[in-house]
């Protein structure tokens, strides 16, 4: 027995040793188990209202306005002899463009001409007919029914000779059509066809295409929807594809009063107002598109940096909420419907009422009901307690 009573000492020595130990480390784990993570240091601003222009996206190409542009074709048929213009030139009004040469005309005038003269002349015997009847007449020798038929006679001569004359002259303004002329002053923008060619006489063979460039516009199609909303005089801004740093000012100038039924759109027409350096750069056909003003109204904003993308790839924003407890500020994702966007602000269509506090930077990577010193640092860690002696 007094062998063994040492051991049994240094066992139960070591023991102790070891049991004091582990009850001066539970605490400090305890304790560091139990804390909670430190607040997030950020800055929280109200979602604002403000208010923006109403704008309308015009897709479009540039065109001259129909009254001043023009095809132009021969109202008569025959052969081109003449196309005394080309592309780019500079005509006016009455200017002839082409020439057609057209036998039937010819033909028809001259016997026109020739049915003119005859009426004339039968106009000139009848008269000198009634004169030496009427002579005859005063002496006794012929009874005044003869004198009577010539008189009928010289009015029939002279009708006939009003109808050749409309007919002569109806010829000659057909023969003056083969000149075809300039409806309006402008540029020639297409050439259809050369000397040479044959025309009948309709719209269908076009010979040149006359534009007025020193008033052109951007013309498209709009939804129904959006239609209703412009109003002629409504300021515009375009942008042609060739010159998409360039803003053209603009007017709305026509809200075509018709919506096609099958497509629903309506044509709505832009007059552009460049600077005479840029109004020789314009040409027709150029692609564009035009903002139009249709008004003001309010909307939600926030800053840009108040946004963030979840994790299915939707736009949101942490809201600074109140912690359940009801102390501090803890996280609150909401999704939310982006709108318009400007210079300093995006419009949240669809999400939390404007006055909502909102996390403006070091929103990526907050998780809900993380807590949050709006405007602070994070709150200092609890020291552990000391280990029990």
């Amino acid at each position: 027995m007094s062998r063994l009573a040492p051991i049994c000492t240094l066992a139960t020595a070591v023991a102790l040793l070891l049991a004091a130990g582990c009850r001066g480390d539970a605490p400090a784990d305890a304790a560091s188990a139990d804390a909670p993570p430190a607040p997030m240091p950020v800055r929280c601003e109200p979602l604002a209202e403000r208010t923006i222009a109403a704008e309308v996206a015009l897709r479009g190409t540039v065109q001259a306005p129909p009254n001043r542009h023009a095809t132009v074709s021969s109202p008569v048929a025959g052969r081109l002899t003449a196309v005394r213009v080309a592309v780019g030139d500079t005509v006016a009004e009455g200017d002839v463009v082409a020439v057609v040469d057209s036998p039937q005309l010819r033909a028809e005038r001259e016997e026109a001409v020739a049915a003119a003269a005859a009426a004339r002349a039968a106009v000139t015997s009848a008269q000198k007919d009634l004169a030496r009847k009427r002579a005859l007449f005063d002496e006794g020798i012929v009874a005044r029914r003869a004198v009577e038929e010539l008189d009928a006679q010289l009015a029939t001569a002279r009708a006939d000779l009003a109808t050749a004359r409309a007919r002569e002259h109806l010829a000659d303004e057909q023969l003056a059509r083969a000149e075809v002329r300039a409806p309006l002053a402008g540029t020639v923008v297409r050439a259809a066809l050369a000397a040479g060619e044959l025309v009948d006489g309709t719209p269908g063979t076009p010979i040149v295409e006359i534009a007025d460039l020193t008033s052109l516009e951007l013309t498209g199609d709009l939804a129904s929807a959006d239609v209703v909303r412009v109003t002629e005089g409504a300021v515009a801004e375009v942008r042609l594809d060739p010159l998409p740093n360039v803003a053209v000012p603009g007017r709305v100038a026509r809200v075509d009063p018709t919506v096609d039924p099958a497509t629903s759109l309506g044509r709505v027409r832009v007059a552009l107002s460049p600077p005479p350096d840029l109004a020789q750069r314009l040409a027709i056909g150029l692609a564009g598109q035009a903002t139009l003003h249709v008004g003001d109204r309010r909307v939600v904003a926030a800053p840009p940096g108040a946004l963030r993308r979840s994790l299915d790839g939707k736009d949101e924003v942490v809201v600074c909420a109140p912690a359940e407890s009801g102390a501090g500020t803890v996280a609150k994702a909401a999704e939310v419907t982006v709108g318009e966007r400007g210079d300093g602000w995006v419009e949240v269509a669809d999400g939390p009422a404007a006055g909502t506090p909102v996390v403006v930077d070091r929103a990526v990577g907050l998780e809900d009901d993380a807590p949050l010193a709006p405007g602070g640092a994070p709150a200092a860690t609890a020291p552990a307690p000391e280990p029990a002696p």
